[in-house]
C-alpha cells in the first residue's frame, strides 16, 4: 500500500473472496492500521472490533458501481465482485474455485459483462469468454498460456502492484 500510495486510514470497505489464508491472512494486520471498515465475507466470523461484518451470502450492493455476486458454491465457496465503469461491467474474481462458468452466470444477472480480472482456476471453456473485450488472468489460472494464444489481443498480464484502469482504453501499470 505504501508503494502504491494508498493510505490505510482511507479504507472503509473490504471484500474477501474466500477463506483461504492467502486471501484473508492479512485481515488482522490490516485491522491494526485502519480506523473502521465494512467487511464483506462469507465466513460469519469477524476479525476485529473495528471491522463491521456484512454477510455476503446473497448478491448485494457494496457501494456505487460495486456489487458482490454473493456466495457461489463450489469446491470452495467464493464471492466475486462486479464493477461498473461507465456503462460497462467487469468481474473481479478470487481464484474461481466454484468455476468461472458459475461466476459468469451470476455476474451477468447484475450487468452486461465486458471484462474479467482474477484467478480462473481450471477454466478451459474459452468460448464462454470470447465476447469479452478484456481478459486478465491472475494467479490460480491453470491455462494461462492457452488463453494468451487464444485471445492475444484481449489478454493483459496480471501481478502484484498492477494498476488496471477500466474503460475504453485499458491501461495497465505495475510498480
Amino acid at each position: 500500500m505504501e508503494k502504491l500510495g494508498i493510505n490505510p486510514k482511507a479504507i472503509d470497505k473490504i471484500a474477501i473472496s474466500h477463506e483461504h489464508w492467502d486471501h484473508n491472512g492479512g485481515l488482522k494486520v490490516l485491522a491494526a492500521i485502519i480506523d473502521a471498515a465494512d467487511l464483506y465475507r462469507l465466513e460469519k466470523q469477524n476479525s476485529s472490533e473495528n471491522m463491521h461484518l456484512i454477510s455476503a451470502e446473497d448478491s448485494l450492493k457494496i457501494t456505487e458501481g460495486v456489487y458482490s455476486t454473493g456466495r457461489i458454491e463450489g469446491s470452495v465457496d467464493e464471492q466475486s465482485l462486479v464493477i461498473k465503469e461507465d456503462k460497462d461491467w467487469y468481474i473481479l474474481t478470487g481464484c474461481a474455485h466454484p468455476g468461472l462458468e458459475k461466476i459468469l452466470h451470476k455476474a451477468k444477472q447484475i450487468g452486461n459483462i465486458v471484462g474479467i480480472i482474477g484467478g480462473f482456476h481450471g477454466f478451459n471453456n474459452f468460448q464462454l469468454i470470447e465476447d469479452l473485450d478484456f481478459i486478465c488472468p491472475c494467479h490460480c489460472t491453470v491455462h494461462k498460456d492457452s488463453l494468451k494464444k487464444t485471445y492475444p489481443d484481449k489478454i493483459s498480464e496480471c501481478g502484484v502492484g498492477k494498476i488496471i484502469e477500466l474503460g475504453e482504453k485499458y491501461e495497465t501499470n505495475a510498480l
